[in-house]
């Protein structure tokens, strides 16, 4: 009997019912609903999902979808300074805290953290490039000297462990 309990759709039910909530709340003028209520609420469900259940794999998609949807509401409610058109960045940088929050839950592959860092770092790059903090010809500059990185990685593959 115990094993029937833990097999019930519990998220979907707790989901839906939030959702169902937020809705009624909307329509008698208590709360302002938008679409990406649905996203942080699953977002939530499968992380609350990951904690219950001891779980890693709901955690990736959990982050993504809560990111995500906060990513839009802030846009839809002007909480940020600017437009949807400047806030894509803002996406690659989700994307990237959702694969470190993957390798967190799984420490043991590093593959999770290498392109969530990446991602993070794109995201943080072009977002300062559209906040016009960070401007191109200083990426050029940069970019002249890129066999340094041959260099390091030379180096790295001489003296890491084996």
């Amino acid at each position: 009997m115990a094993n029937t309990v833990e097999r019930r759709p519990v998220f979907l039910a707790v989901a839906l019912i939030l959702i169902g909530a937020l809705l009624l709340a909307d329509r008698a003028d208590l709360f302002e609903f938008s679409w990406p209520w649905i996203l942080v609420i699953i977002g939530a469900g499968f992380l609350i999902q990951a904690v219950v259940q001891h779980s890693d794999s709901p955690v990736f998609v959990g982050v993504l979808l809560l990111a995500f949807g906060l990513i839009f509401l802030a846009d839809k409610m002007f909480w940020l300074p600017w437009r949807m058109h400047h806030t894509w960045p803002l996406l690659l940088i989700a994307i990237g805290v959702a694969f470190l929050a993957s390798y967190l839950a799984r420490p043991s592959r590093s593959g999770p953290i290498i392109a969530g860092g990446l991602l993070i770092l794109l995201g943080l790059f072009f977002l300062l490039a559209d906040m016009r903090i960070l401007h191109w010809y200083w990426v050029v500059d940069v970019l002249s000297f890129w066999p340094l990185a041959l260099l390091a990685l030379g180096i790295y593959l001489l003296v890491r462990p084996r």
